[in-house]
């Protein structure tokens, strides 16, 4: 059967009237301190969660988390890479990259993942291919669910988007768990 048969058969095949999706109400707002649950949810998924207080630096905090780092990709204003990026000719020269820091657009409560906009980060392999990954995120920025985080989420123009729930894991190798097997070896979350 030629292709253009195939879909001559499936658009006859199409009902004459299109079904409207249905209604779907919110889910009621989570009971309770939205900053604590997604802690909570966030550290289950073996991440660590920091939160930045008004005498400390995100700089300061950064350097004493990681007093060894050599190589920095920070895609926020307070801290500054320790290369630039127009020195990247392939992602593949990003393998010895110890610490990468991006700016978190949204977090949910009750799964603990963040929403990372690819327009905050370039190239996209940045989140997977380092040693560390932190997540900056604002503590107004964090809702109960999922169906609010699509509210505030802008996918005009956007490329790319990921949602991070904590580092790289996987337990299909004798159902042992490994954490950083093909990603960063920890996520570490700061909230301000």
């Amino acid at each position: 059967m030629s292709k253009q048969n195939i879909l001559t058969s499936i658009k006859s095949a199409k009902p004459s009237t299109s079904a409207q999706l249905p209604n779907i109400p919110p889910f009621n707002p989570l009971k309770g301190d939205l900053i604590e649950i997604f802690i909570n949810q966030i550290s289950a998924n073996a991440a660590t969660v920091i939160l930045l207080n008004q005498e400390q630096s995100l700089l300061d905090l950064i350097t004493q988390k990681f007093p060894t780092t050599k190589t920095i990709l920070s895609f926020i204003p307070e801290i500054a890479s320790t290369f630039q990026l127009s020195e990247i000719d392939h992602p593949k020269q990003l393998n010895n990259l110890d610490l990468a820091i991006l700016p978190g657009e949204v977090a949910v409560a009750d799964n603990g993942a963040i929403w990372v906009s690819g327009n905050a980060f370039m190239p996209r392999v940045t989140p997977y291919i380092t040693q560390q990954l932190v997540i900056i995120i604002n503590r107004k920025n964090i809702v109960s669910h999922m169906d609010q985080a699509y509210e505030q989420i802008n996918l005009t123009g956007l490329g790319f988007g990921v949602f991070i729930s904590g580092p790289s894991k996987t337990a299909d190798i004798e159902q042992a768990l490994v954490i950083g097997a093909q990603g960063p070896l920890g996520l570490t979350v700061i909230i301000k």
